[in-house]
């Protein structure tokens, strides 16, 4: 495959960003593979990026793929002019990252910002001037605010950071189908799909037991026919369409939180709920 970001040929049209693929083709005669890849953790080296530890990831796939040309009994005898290729291949990835963000130091989480420039201290809503000093008085910090601040910012590991370790898993399947006609001795017409669906999960440190999950789909469809005119002269025309869509979502337990406590009072006489939504 190759990615193209700039210089296009005329071929390629105004997208920002080209990618092209290939895949093979069959032959007159049938061949399959099985194939397996197992990475173990253990084995992995340290990340160049990750300072911290050695990574944790591992990675399994198995897949399998069957080629040759197209033959129906007594039908159809594809040798020479039509050929298939299928292949399906499952993965499942787990790894970790390191992560950094800059977060409150342990006196703003107070309400003290005098220790940065005048023009970044927090302004009080009621006078629409700067607290004085930088430091907002302890009375004026609503137990809900307090609540957010103690349950969602997690204190500076460093100079400011909250340095965190993610894991995440992926798991999908993957399938690549691709069938080769010769139409006549100058004209040949190919045709391929690729499928990946994919989940995913993982975890968010900030909030016990917190974690988000995830689905993506991808779709490709393209169409080549090449004509030979001569030795010299071939035109190909070439038509694609490819999908993609996303979905995802979080959840975050406060199994042991009484909201109301905080000053939330959020009711559902729906289903008779009070606390966060």
């Amino acid at each position: 495959f190759s990615v193209l970001t700039n210089t296009f040929k005329a071929e390629a049209g105004t997208h920002p960003v080209i990618i092209n693929f290939s895949t093979k083709s069959g032959t007159n005669h049938y061949h399959g593979h099985v194939r397996a890849l197992y990475l173990d953790p253990d084995l992995s080296s340290r990340d160049f990026f990750d300072a911290l530890k050695k990574s944790k990831s591992a990675m399994r796939s198995l897949g399998i793929q069957l080629s040759g040309p197209i033959s129906f009994p007594k039908l159809y005898k594809g040798k020479d002019r039509t050929f298939f290729l299928l292949d399906l291949e499952t993965i499942y990835q787990r790894y970790a990252s390191t992560g950094f963000t800059a977060v409150l130091s342990d006196a703003q989480r107070l309400g003290d910002f005098s220790g940065l420039a005048p023009n970044r201290w927090p302004k009080d809503p009621l006078m629409g001037e700067a607290f004085p000093g930088g430091r907002i008085p302890a009375e004026r910090i609503l137990p809900q605010s307090r609540f957010f601040i103690d349950s969602f910012i997690p204190k500076a590991t460093r100079d400011n950071q909250w340095i965190r370790t993610e894991r995440n898993t992926s798991h999908g399947t993957q399938f690549t189908a691709r069938v080769d006609h010769q139409l006549s001795s100058a004209d040949t017409l190919t045709a391929s799909v690729f499928v990946g669906p994919f989940r995913g999960t993982g975890s968010n440190p900030s909030i016990e037991q917190a974690e988000f999950g995830g689905q993506q789909r991808t779709a490709n469809l393209a169409v080549h026919h090449t004509h030979t005119f001569s030795p010299h002269v071939v035109n190909a025309f070439t038509f694609g369409k490819s999908s993609a869509s996303t979905h995802g979502a979080g959840l975050g337990r406060f199994d042991n939180v009484d909201p109301s406590k905080y000053g939330f009072n959020i009711h559902n006489p729906d289903t008779g709920y009070t606390g966060i939504p």
